[in-house]
């Protein structure tokens, strides 16, 4: 059973892992780890690219017991922010295409003890005028044994 990190890294490699199964070549940030691709200089290859954020949100203790054999249920929020160049043709549609593919790889399915459950996409405000957006919401849960 998962903790924290464990979670994040559980549902990092997933991402990963199936985004390049499913032929994709998109890099991919990982928000939590340093480094601002909104900053000028940020432009990996000029085209198509991920952020990816976990949030937790909720803890509830789902067994009584002795220390060492509790059950605490974790759950929160996996953002993945799907950015397209503004003067591609259609960039907005292609941010679309790979936000289904996001949604693909964590809709519904369980991995190294996270769940996942319903992703809902919506359209991703920027501050920066070179990028249009979708992001991807992913709730999930897990149990930690403490």
């Amino acid at each position: 059973m998962p903790d924290l990190p464990t979670a994040h890294e559980a549902i990092y490699t997933r991402l990963f892992e199936e985004w390049s199964d499913a032929g994709q070549t998109e890099p991919i940030m990982v928000a939590e780890r340093p480094q601002n691709p909104l900053d000028a200089t940020f432009n990996p290859t000029g085209g198509p690219w991920l952020r990816l954020a976990v949030n937790h949100t909720t803890g509830d203790q789902a067994t009584l017991g002795g220390a060492g054999s509790r059950r605490f249920r974790r759950g929160g929020q996996i953002f993945v922010q799907v950015f397209t160049p503004a003067e591609a043709d259609d960039g907005i549609g292609e941010a679309n295409d790979l936000a289904k593919v996001v949604q693909t790889i964590f809709e519904g399915v369980s991995f190294d003890g996270v769940k996942c459950y319903a992703s809902i996409p919506r359209p991703l405000d920027t501050d920066d005028a070179r990028w249009v957006g979708v992001l991807v919401e992913i709730s999930f849960t897990y149990d930690e044994t403490k």
